[in-house]
């Protein structure tokens, strides 16, 4: 069997149509030459993919498919019926192939409807005209909640509070993976996974932010008018009321609630000061 490796054929068809490119040759190569060529081009595959990887600290673009979940069920019984109860308030967020952002406006609406919420709360969601494409890693698109409590009496209510949520559309994982969905609090930085690893399945701390946050955007409003027109005296019982019930309230969260969300509530408490300063710069 002779060696194909030195052997040359003319293209033909070049040499017809274009004389100019007469040298357009093909070349056979020898099945080493073939592996070399090919392991280096798997090679620079991996180390790119490595370095997209490596890049997206956070895990925002690249991540691992959320539907998989290692079953615990024998080392961890006692959350059997914790689990079947989320099971039934979960929502199956959109592949990555169906995305949309009418889609993904409804499954967030739809998301903030399983929150366990303080009566006479209403919000609503809004779509955000900021999305960003970022190369080599995808699209990001926001949703803005903003939720109050209005009353008969003050239907344009004073104080309001935001929520604001983030969808990732990797643009490099498999198109059945689901996108990912994340949400933080109006003057807290900490990003609040929807699914994943880094889920937080409750659905009742979200009130006390929430709350947290109007009650001091009323208490700071009201330090104001009263700096404006001292004169005036304010009804502050309402005020008093409503922070000495959200104390209540959050002595018996704080006895129910697991010690991941008491990590959570720790570090997101010291940040209500820089709430009131935001405000001020504003």
């Amino acid at each position: 069997m002779n060696c194909l490796r030195h052997h040359r054929y003319d293209c033909g068809i070049c040499h017809e149509d274009s004389p100019r490119v007469s040298n357009c040759n093909i070349n056979l190569l020898s099945l080493d030459e073939i592996v070399q060529v090919m392991q280096k081009v798997v090679y620079d595959t991996v180390c790119t993919a490595m370095q997209w990887i490596l890049s997206d600290v956070t895990g925002e673009y690249f991540y691992p498919d959320p539907k998989i979940v290692p079953d615990t069920r024998e080392d961890y019984p006692d959350f059997l019926s914790f689990d079947a109860i989320y099971k039934e308030k979960c929502i199956n967020w959109v592949n990555i192939q169906d995305f949309s952002v009418n889609e993904i406006f409804q499954q967030v609406r739809d998301y903030i409807y399983l929150w366990n919420l303080s009566e006479c709360t209403k919000f609503t969601l809004a779509i955000n005209d900021k999305a960003t494409i970022i190369p080599n890693k995808g699209s990001r698109y926001f949703l803005d909640a903003t939720f109050s409590k209005p009353t008969p009496a003050c239907p344009n209510p004073l104080a309001v509070a935001n929520v604001h949520f983030t969808a990732i559309v990797p643009a490099h994982l498999p198109k059945h993976f689901p996108v990912k969905v994340m949400y933080r609090f109006e003057g807290y930085r900490r990003q609040y996974h929807t699914h994943g690893r880094h889920e937080v399945r409750s659905k009742d701390f979200q009130r006390y932010f929430i709350d947290s946050i109007l009650q001091t955007k009323l208490i700071f409003y009201s330090k104001i008018f009263e700096c404006r027109h001292p004169h005036v005296k304010l009804n502050k019982s309402s005020l008093v009321a409503d922070e000495a019930e959200e104390e209540d309230d959050t002595k018996g969260f704080d006895s129910d609630k697991s010690d991941d969300d008491e990590d959570v509530s720790r570090k997101e408490q010291t940040d209500v000061l820089s709430l009131i300063s935001t405000l001020l710069k504003k």
